[in-house]
């Protein structure tokens, strides 16, 4: 795996304090203009289409329409407006829906699920940066890709962690026993927590288990990217299969895959060696979910041009 984010010396050598001293979130915007990032990346991965949307500028929740699967749903991070934007199976602008009510503090994931017998999107207002947000939040939204006008909202709740605030990017429905399960993310283990539903309330997430088996950041990693190399094994994003048996953790660099038996839990099949799924190298892979039938991985990257990759699973 290379990736051209894993060739941006330039800034460096241009300006080593400024590097020192400036946020991440900085340094990866200014990235591509002092790099030929972008266009390498685009050149590379030409055989994939991309999102269309141009306000689809920095996705980081996916999943697939389950009222029809040719339609996924997608978000962006922190900083959009609460709406959900459709995108056709070859990257296709199949326009967006807001969704009164709501906040969009800082959107990380989305997950599909039947909500009362009804098809739904949970969406995951999770992501908490620096570890400060006093509650975080999740929305149950009507999945109706057909609709013009804002998605009904079915149910919206807070939550906290039982052992203290965090970030997170990844959320799950486990479509066996309606499990909520959010993957937290800065961390040496990253942990698995369950989610207790009460509608309108406060609940405490459980944490069920700790992530050992995603390998650790190579000396390769930091090589190739001096600002961002000790990222590239934190999770970004995870989703489980419409059958229940197989999870999927995204990283920056690239994915995992458990799978189960109907009577296994999560957090005994989590203590176990995944299933390497070896990912193009994007700039910022923040997106990714099974396809309905559970038989592709749609995968997609914050950073635009936005490629849309959709692989068999193996």
């Amino acid at each position: 795996n290379s990736s051209c984010l894993h060739r941006s010396y330039k800034v460096e050598k241009m300006f080593p304090r400024f590097v020192k001293n400036f946020p991440e979130w900085c340094l990866c915007a200014l990235i591509p203009l002092f790099s030929s990032c972008a266009l390498a990346d685009s050149i590379a991965l030409a055989p994939y289409p991309v999102l269309q949307n141009p306000l689809l500028d920095e996705i980081s929740g996916l999943s697939n329409s389950r009222t029809n699967p040719q339609i996924w749903w997608a978000h962006n991070d922190s900083g959009d407006l609460p709406r959900l934007f459709r995108v056709g199976s070859n990257g296709e602008d199949l326009g967006s829906v807001s969704i009164k009510g709501i906040t969009a503090a800082d959107w990380e994931d989305s997950a599909a699920l039947e909500f009362d017998g009804k098809p739904a999107v949970l969406i995951a207002d999770i992501g908490d940066n620096r570890a400060q947000r006093q509650f975080v939040q999740l929305f149950v939204v009507a999945d109706m890709p057909d609709m013009e006008r804002d998605l009904p909202v079915y149910w919206r709740q807070k939550f906290i962690y039982e052992d203290g605030a965090r970030d997170a990017e990844g959320i799950a429905v486990d479509p066996l026993n309606g499990d909520w399960l959010v993957l937290s993310k800065r961390e040496a283990q990253p942990a698995l927590y369950l989610v207790p539903k009460k509608e309108n309330e406060t609940t405490v997430a459980k944490k069920l288990a700790t992530l050992t088996h995603i390998p650790a950041v190579t000396a390769g990693d930091l090589a190739d990217d001096w600002i961002f190399g000790r990222f590239r094994n934190m999770p970004t994003g995870m989703d489980i299969s419409s059958d229940g048996l197989s999870l999927l953790i995204l990283t920056y660099k690239d994915a995992y895959i458990w799978t189960r038996t109907a009577q296994q839990s999560w957090a005994e099949v989590l203590t176990t060696s995944p299933q390497l799924f070896d990912l193009p190298q994007l700039l910022q892979t923040e997106a990714a979910a099974f396809s309905a039938d559970g038989k592709q991985i749609c995968v997609s990257s914050e950073r635009p041009p936005s490629p849309f990759v959709c692989l068999p699973r193996p």
